[in-house]
């Protein structure tokens, strides 16, 4: 087993600096211009064809409302509890009219 000595083992190396930073240091990162945050704002655009499925949706379910409103209507009136407010339909007319 051959020892050597620490002073001749360590004499290749180079020394050990104190406060030494471990990382060199970041430079600043130059972000171009064009990547800088600006203030924009989001825009969603859809296509006809999607506004159309939308509104034809919408129309669909209250065409299902209605067909309830309908029925119910219907069966009050089969049963005989429908009764008819004539100050209301007034009122509805004369509002239409005015």
């Amino acid at each position: 087993m051959d020892i050597k000595k620490l002073g001749s083992y360590m004499a290749g190396t180079t020394p050990v600096q104190q406060n030494r930073p471990v990382r060199p240091e970041e430079q600043a990162v130059q972000v171009p211009k064009n990547l800088e945050a600006q203030e924009t704002e989001d825009r969603v655009q859809f296509s006809r064809e999607a506004l159309e499925l939308a509104r034809q949706r919408v129309m669909m379910d209250r065409e299902e409302i209605r067909t309830e409103k309908v029925e119910a209507l219907r069966q009050k009136i089969l049963d005989g509890t429908y009764t008819v407010d004539p100050k209301k339909i007034a009122a509805r007319m004369l509002d239409e009219i005015i």
